[in-house]
Formats: structure tokens, sequence, C-alpha cells
């Protein structure tokens, strides 16, 4: 047994997705399984996601005091702006 089926995967569910036929005639005549290909940027969306999320919980209050201060005095730039 090698080492990824090992794994526990998790639940899978089914969705369905539209492709134009050019893309997906392109995609396999590149020898690119299109279902395997859509899995992994599903995957990475999911991450990015989860990341992006978690570094704004972990920053919530430095954000929250920096739009306070620009509420409170504005921007640094304010009085160099020409518009």
């Amino acid at each position: 047994m090698s080492a990824s089926s090992k794994q526990k995967l998790d639940p899978q569910k089914t969705i369905t997705v539209t492709i134009d036929a050019t893309a997906l005639d392109r995609l396999e005549s590149a020898g690119q399984n299109p279902q395997r290909l859509a899995e992994r940027a599903l995957r990475s969306a999911a991450t990015r996601m989860a990341l992006a999320e978690e570094w704004e919980r972990e920053n919530r209050a430095a954000i929250d005091r920096y739009n306070a201060r620009v509420q409170r005095s504005g921007l640094l730039n304010d009085r160099l702006r020409q518009f």
C-alpha cells in the first residue's frame, strides 16, 4: 500500500462544471485531466481563502486601530493630494 493511499481522504462531493468545448479539447489534447485540474484549483482557492481569513482574524485589532486613526486624523498624505 502506498503512502498516499494510507492517508485518510476527506469525504468528496460531486459538482458539475461547465467549460467551453475549445478549452476542454485543448486540455485533453495536452494530456491533462480536467477533473484533476479543477480539483487542484478548487483546493488551492479554498486554502488561499482560509489563509486570508486567518490573517484577517490575527490582524483585526491592528486594522481596526489603523482605521480609527484615519477616521480621527485623516491619511498621512491628505495635505499632499492635489485632487
